[in-house]
This record gives C-alpha cells, sequence and structure tokens, in this order.
C-alpha cells in the first residue's frame, strides 16, 4: 500500500532473513519515498552484493481480501532487483495428492515472481496462526496475517513446485557497505 495507490504483489516469507527487501521498482509504482541507506547483502561462499542507493522505507501491506486488515511493514530496504525465483502453486493438483489441503481458501498461481522478501524483522506477519499438515514428507499450509501460505516439499509431476526458500542475510563487513543491517 501505497499513500495514493496499492499494488497486487506477491510476497517471500524468510525466516531466514534478517532483514525485509523489496524490489526498487515497486517502491517506485507506489510513489513511496524512503531514506538513502547503503546495505550489503551476504550470502553463502562469501557473495556480497552491494546496495549503495539503497533506501529505507515503510510500507503496508494486506492480503488481497476486501476487508483485510493492513498491517506495518518496517525498515524494509529496497534493492535494484529483488530477483527471486519464480514461483507455481497447482493447487488443484496438490489438493488431489494431498488431501489434508482440501478445503483451504488457498488460490493457484503460476510463474510468479515475489517482489517483496519479508525477513525475521517484521516476521510477525508471517507467523503461522493455523497450521494444516499431512505426514512427514508432505507440504504443510498455514495461515499468517497476511493469507495462506505453503511449504515443504511436494510431488507435482506436471509442475515442478517450487516451494523453496530463498535466504538472503544481510551484514557486510563495515568496510564493505557504509552501514550494515541486523548483521
Amino acid at each position: 500500500h501505497g499513500e495514493k495507490t496499492n499494488v497486487a504483489t506477491y510476497a517471500f516469507i524468510d525466516e531466514g532473513s534478517s532483514a525485509t527487501f523489496v524490489d526498487r521498482k515497486l517502491i517506485e509504482e507506489l510513489g513511496v519515498e524512503g531514506t538513502l541507506n547503503p546495505v550489503c547483502l551476504k550470502w553463502t561462499d562469501d557473495t556480497t552484493r552491494n546496495e549503495s542507493e539503497s533506501l529505507e522505507v515503510n510500507l503496508q501491506i494486506s492480503s488481497v481480501h476486501r476487508g483485510a486488515k493492513v498491517y506495518d511493514l518496517r525498515n524494509v530496504h529496497t534493492l535494484r532487483e529483488l530477483m527471486l525465483p519464480t514461483q507455481t502453486l497447482p493447487i488443484q493438483e496438490l489438493v488431489t495428492l494431498y488431501p489434508h489441503m482440501k478445503g483451504l481458501p488457498i488460490d493457484s498461481y503460476t510463474n510468479v515472481v515475489p517482489r517483496i522478501l519479508i525477513g525475521v524483522n517484521n516476521i510477525h506477519l508471517g507467523k503461522p496462526l493455523r497450521c494444516v499438515e499431512g505426514k512427514f514428507d508432505e507440504p504443510i499450509a498455514a495461515k499468517t496475517r497476511l493469507g495462506w501460505t505453503v511449504f515443504g516439499p511436494c510431488r507435482v509431476p506436471a509442475h515442478s513446485c517450487k516451494l523453496l526458500n530463498d535466504h538472503y542475510t544481510s551484514g557486510c563487513n563495515r568496510k564493505d557497505s557504509a552501514r550494515t543491517s541486523n548483521g
């Protein structure tokens, strides 16, 4: 949610990320302004990425359902490109394979790219309020403040379900960035 407009998009809840990130183009679409706050992302194998033009912004977010409660999304860093992997969730096929998923208000989606990554600094939004699970090696559905999410293993032949975790951890040595975030 911006001050004058709203944009429907997908968010990725990542309890492995110490910070929350948003694609810079989404911020521009929303007309949100922020404060320049460079950040350095650090990944496995000591891979780093400097974002010298990162803005720190505060946003509002909700599910897409009419009348949904709006929540604050605080201390969000913009990235030139968030570049999360494409996600697909064929819910009808999942329900056929995993009956415990039947009747849940979850919509299918195909080849969507999340434009927001919600990290532990906003994890209250991704906290499971209710969980539905099957056997040990089956996907779990969790109701969060932002709606239902599905995670875990899935074996849908026509699609390779991309229920992945893509962990970004912010924070590099101070020599790498003017400021580190939660690192």
